[in-house]
């Protein structure tokens, strides 16, 4: 992988189907992590997947979620490939935890623009219908209420658990 001045910094490998002895899911790695320390060292980063590899000649097809989450594991990817640090622990992914999913979140972020959508084809060859795509748009916001009410009553519930002190806590 180079930069906008054509120099080398980093090396991404791309481990994307399935075979015997493999993790399942989808992962990013660092093999080496970029760093100054000792010297410019640059990182060696790969994403992994367990797709399955199609016949000779026809395309990997991917479902959405397979497809958004390879987004998402190459957002780390970016991320380890864009250090510039001197201490490896500081190096691309070892960051603190609130911010770790940061980029590959950013990253995944631009999976559901036209820009994007207009290289998913079916298995056919034919750009995905425009009324799929509505589809897929209106049912990610689905059942979001409730996910907000639920995420309110836990954080009522641990504040009133941290707040209590010695006092017995009336589950009901």
């Amino acid at each position: 992988v180079r930069n906008r001045d054509n120099k080398v910094i980093g090396v991404w490998y791309f481990d994307p189907f399935a075979r015997a002895g493999k993790n399942s899911g989808a992962w990013m790695n660092a093999y080496r992590e970029q760093q100054k320390l000792t010297g410019p060292v640059m990182t060696i980063v790969s994403n992994n997947a367990n797709f399955i590899k199609s016949e000779a000649g026809k395309p990997v097809l991917l479902s959405w979620d397979d497809a958004k989450t390879m987004f998402h594991e190459f957002g780390h990817a970016l991320h380890g490939l864009s250090s510039d640090v001197t201490y490896p622990g500081l190096s691309g992914t070892n960051t603190a935890r609130d911010f770790v999913e940061f980029p590959s979140q950013f990253n995944e972020n631009y999976f559901s623009t036209p820009e994007v959508l207009k290289f998913l084809v079916d298995k056919d060859g034919n750009p995905i219908p425009k009324a799929l795509i509505d589809k897929i748009n209106n049912a990610a916001t689905f059942n979001q209420a409730f996910s907000v009410v639920e995420a309110e009553a836990s954080a009522i519930v641990d504040m009133k658990l941290h707040l209590a002190g010695d006092e017995t806590i009336d589950p009901k």
